[in-house]
């Protein structure tokens, strides 16, 4: 997608504000705000500090996991022995939900905890649909 048209149309502390952060915005945009403050020969150097602490500020907040929602957990537990693949669907995600951050690495989303609960409901999950399926079968 071409943004040049739209970047023409902003104001200098507009597109400083998309190149210091980044991370809010499609890559193809930020591209497109960086060319065209580099056309306007804006000094980006002094902006530079900025930026890396913004970036720096999203990774934090990406370390922080979250703990799951206990009645929800506890709903997804009963679900994983009555209907098994549900299980397996909201404990994979308790489980291996994660954001990637704009250092290229993936944080979890949820805590130790709330991570090792889905890898049970997972278990759960499977072995009540794989008894289901041998009960519905025999």
């Amino acid at each position: 997608m071409n943004f040049d048209e739209q970047m023409i149309a902003k104001s200098n502390e507009e597109l400083i504000d998309i190149y210091t952060n980044p991370n809010n915005y499609q890559p193809a945009f930020v591209n497109s705000a960086y060319a065209e403050l580099n056309k306007r020969a804006v000094p980006l150097q002094e902006y530079d500090a900025i930026k890396e602490q913004n970036i720096q500020a999203q990774i934090t907040q990406l370390k922080i996991e979250k703990k799951g929602d206990e009645t929800f957990i506890i709903i997804a537990f009963v679900l994983a022995f009555v209907i098994g693949f549900v299980g397996i669907m909201i404990g994979y995600t308790y489980n291996q939900s994660s954001k990637t951050g704009p250092d290229g690495i993936n944080y979890p989303v949820y805590d130790k905890a709330t991570r090792e609960k889905g890898r049970l409901m997972m278990l759960i999950g499977f072995i009540s649909f794989i008894l289901s399926l041998l009960w519905k079968f025999s």
